[in-house]
């Protein structure tokens, strides 16, 4: 049954004197109130993984300021684009849109591409029927009240991020974690209950001409010290 059936069924079921007096301000008001229930992600399911990376799933589904909320653990294998898969499911299932949240803790992994990075970006998008990526109306990530932030202070959100893509600034060194804390919006394009968003992201690094003239600034350091 929809949100609007269940509306009108709850009128019907008020006093006739009450709907006789104040009509349709009354029926406004019970729709207003549904629209306004919490919309419950039943699963929130790592499903896929493409590209020179690998994603772990941690602990079972969770609660983060409000947010019905999935755990991820990543770490990239080189630095090229990594496109990650989760499987959402709604309750009640004809919902028009649901909030959840993302918890991940990336790791620049010492073991492959050995590069500090520079910055973090992170695209969303969701796959239809067919497969195909799309970026329907009602998709985005949120911004308010709480806007997606790295909570660990290697990077900041810049001003230049939208609904659909986020551009993190700052620097991770080799060896050690970003953690990202992502409030989406999902909405229900199947009215099947059953979506699945994908988060197409790239760690970025030095230009190559910074990383060889930071290269030649560390051998003139070390002809220096030789010197003395």
């Amino acid at each position: 049954m929809t949100t609007y059936l269940r509306t009108l069924a709850m009128i019907t079921m008020m006093k006739k004197s009450v709907l006789k007096k104040y009509g349709w301000a009354v029926a406004l008001t019970g729709m207003v109130l549904f629209a306004a229930l919490p919309v419950r992600a039943t699963t929130i399911n790592l499903s896929n993984v493409q590209g020179p990376c690998v994603a772990t799933p941690v602990g079972p589904q969770s609660q983060h300021l409000g947010f019905d909320t999935g755990q991820v653990q990543e770490y990239f294998q080189a630095v090229q684009p990594c496109h990650i898969e989760f499987q959402i499911g709604f309750d009640p299932i004809d919902a028009p849109l649901v909030q959840i949240a993302i918890d991940k803790d990336v790791f620049n992994n010492p073991d492959y591409p050995i590069l500090d990075w520079k910055d973090f970006h992170i695209e969303l998008a969701m796959l239809d029927a067919s497969g195909a990526l799309i970026q329907p109306d009602g998709l985005g990530f949120i911004f308010d009240p709480l806007p997606p932030v790295s909570s660990s202070g290697h990077f900041v959100l810049n001003e230049l991020s939208d609904q659909h893509m986020l551009w993190f600034d700052g620097f991770l060194p080799v060896g050690e974690t970003a953690t990202f804390w992502l409030g989406i919006q999902v909405p229900n394009i199947s009215g099947t209950g059953l979506e699945t968003i994908v988060l197409w992201q790239i760690p970025t690094v030095p230009e190559p001409e910074m990383v060889g003239l930071l290269l030649l600034g560390l051998l003139g350091i070390a002809a220096l010290r030789r010197r003395r």
